[in-house]
């Protein structure tokens, strides 16, 4: 992989979504154990939470890459980001979609993984778009 602009480095990429993944397993091993012991119970609540606002950043990074005061350097950023962006965007989308068309028991290991992984989905993007938003508000 060759990074071509000094803005968007393979390291600063790397590092994004190396803090976006262990924040996402950290919390995702967390909601995971906290919904098993049956301490997280409004779990349709939180799905339907989880894919209403990666539905809404889906359309804002869409509508940021189409319409921006800055153009090259948020589109730049877009550009560095995009993959973990939207890996985080229907990860948790579909990871939300699942766990709303299953029901969740708490007694069960494979209603705790789902939930684990829309956790993880949910806490990755929005780890990715608080490195954009940053990113973004660097412009001048």
């Amino acid at each position: 992989m060759s990074c071509k602009s000094n803005e968007c480095s393979c390291c600063s990429k790397a590092s994004k979504i190396l803090a976006g993944t262990i924040a996402g397993v950290i919390l995702g091993i967390i909601g995971g154990i906290l919904f098993a012991n049956s301490i997280i119970t409004a779990t349709f609540v939180t799905a339907l939470t989880a894919l209403i606002t990666a539905i809404i950043f889906l359309f804002t990074v869409i509508i940021l890459s189409a319409v921006t005061g800055c153009s090259s350097k948020a589109k730049t950023c877009i550009k560095c980001g995009a993959g973990g962006i939207f890996f985080g965007i229907f990860g948790t989308i579909l990871s939300a979609v699942f766990a709303l068309s299953v029901p969740l028991v708490a007694e069960s290991v494979f209603s705790a993984v789902i939930v684990g992984f829309l956790f993880f989905f949910f806490t990755f993007m929005i780890v990715q778009m608080l490195f954009l938003t940053l990113c973004t508000s660097k412009c001048e």
